[in-house]
């Protein structure tokens, strides 16, 4: 009878202990606070992952397969890689400051005082600047202690050398266009285009119209090469405003329709600018004050220049169909596609390599539609398709490989853009990001998972060969 009672009694008190950690755990993610999830970040050999709970940082070198964490920004506002593309800079919303990371010691190496409007950070081409501002779109930013922000307030930081300097520009910027050598930028609103050179912090505004009552609005801005003079597009307006940034002046050219494109050649003042209406390529040469036109057999809103602009690759979402376009001697060429050029992905069409395009986009039509690749060759004059069938989630390219994550089959599909052979690696449950570690030589894929998961698989290899979990378990 005492040995049936003990018995008893070691049930009852095993089940009362199986039952305190799961109470635990619901009270633990009640405690954990909302679930934000931002997609996975490239520092040089490292990959790194927000904890959507409490901003800490979770750095990973799948090199070596080394994972830390570090606790840095008690409000995660923002988060981008800066300087040689291996240091974070991290806005920490609740404490108005950027905190330089360096993942490689898992420290913070300077901290640096921003405007309490800050809510969205905007790295310079050559990562050397960082504009830390008030994005409306990016939500609301904390009232101070004298319950009052400014919000046109912008701060201009130099991660490196650790300072900031406070300017006003009257307005939130809804467009922002660096010179390619990212020293100096161009901000918009309504009918005002100001510009600011980013080393002197000078700047000169540029209205477009006479006031709000006359609408204006900037839908394109881009700065010649030198940095001396820029190109804007007013919203379904066929004008094309030709600013002198060191004047300051302003000239107006009659373009007969609205240009949905402008892109300058390198190393010149030579700009190209698409018109669909007209089915028109412009070409404008600012010193020559010379403007000719290029008739095209398709409606291209977009252009995409190599790398050495020689060529220029002109293309329309939804179309099945790009024209290239040699700009030596206006050659122009045309080449079909099996697949309709992506609606929803950022860059559909990308050079991979001399020679060849990778296309983005969707085969079929309706429910029955699904995404597909096309390699585009240009000098075989060819476009193969892929034949992937089913949603993308997310891709990214490697060296000479790309990784797509496949949505509704939880699968990772690496693609050798040499061989055009394929492996696939089954993921589990929510995969939702996939990201190219360059340093490590690696893709990351990171998931919707509440306790934290990561998968590495390398640009060679037939395995996954590194998959962490549980690193956001704040309540176990």
């Amino acid at each position: 009878m005492r040995r049936m009672i003990a018995i008893l009694l070691v049930l009852i008190l095993a089940a009362l202990l199986a039952a305190c950690p799961e109470e635990e755990q619901d009270q633990g993610r009640e405690e954990a606070g909302e679930y934000v999830y931002r997609a996975a970040l490239s520092a040089g050999q490292w990959a790194v992952i927000v904890d959507p709970y409490d901003s800490s940082l979770e750095l990973f070198d799948p090199a070596n397969t080394v994972h830390r964490s570090l606790a840095a920004a008690q409000e995660l506002a923002d988060i981008k890689t800066v300087a040689n593309g291996e240091t974070l800079a991290v806005l920490d919303g609740a404490a108005d400051q950027i905190l330089v990371v360096n993942p490689a010691n898992q420290s913070v190496v300077r901290t640096i005082d921003v405007g309490e409007s800050a809510n969205r950070l905007i790295v310079s081409p050559d990562g050397v600047h960082v504009l830390a501002l008030y994005d409306p779109n990016a939500g609301e930013a904390d009232y101070g202690e004298g319950g009052v922000i400014n919000y046109y307030e912008m701060n201009v930081v130099d991660a490196q050398a650790g300072s900031a300097v406070a300017l006003s520009i009257d307005f939130t910027p809804d467009n922002i266009a660096f010179a390619p050598a990212g020293d100096r930028c161009l901000l918009s609103k309504d009918y005002r285009v100001v510009y600011l050179d980013l080393d002197t912090l000078e700047t000169s505004t540029f209205p477009l119209s006479l006031g709000p009552e006359d609408p204006r609005e900037p839908s394109m801005m881009s700065i010649s090469p030198d940095g001396e003079l820029a190109l804007v597009l007013a919203d379904k307006l066929p004008d094309l405003y030709v600013l002198d940034l060191l004047a300051p002046s302003i000239n107006i050219i009659d373009i007969e329709r609205s240009a949905s494109d402008i892109v300058f050649i390198p190393e010149t003042r030579i700009a190209l600018l698409t018109i669909p209406e007209l089915s028109r390529l412009s070409v404008l040469d600012l010193d020559q004050g010379m403007l000719e036109n290029i008739d095209l057999t398709i409606s291209a809103e977009r252009v995409l220049l190599s790398d050495d602009g020689s060529l220029a690759v002109l293309y329309d979402r939804g179309e099945d169909m790009l024209l290239t376009v040699d700009l030596a001697d206006f050659d122009v060429q045309s080449y079909p596609l099996s697949v309709n050029v992506s609606s929803s992905v950022d860059d559909p069409v990308k050079f991979i390599g001399e020679g060849r395009l990778l296309v983005i986009g969707k085969s079929g039509s309706g429910e029955f539609g699904s995404n597909d690749i096309n390699l585009v060759d240009l000098e075989r004059n060819v476009a193969v398709p892929i034949g992937f069938q089913g949603e993308f989630e997310s891709y990214a390219l490697g060296n000479s490989t790309m990784a797509v994550v496949m949505a509704q089959e939880r699968r990772l599909v690496r693609l050798d853009l040499d061989t055009l052979q394929a492996q696939s690696w089954d993921l589990g449950t929510y995969p939702q990001n996939v990201t190219y570690v360059a340093g490590a030589q690696a893709f990351c894929v990171d998931y919707l998972d509440e306790e934290g998961k990561v998968t590495f698989v390398g640009d060679q290899g037939t395995e996954i060969y590194w998959s962490d979990r549980d690193f956001f378990n704040r309540w176990k």
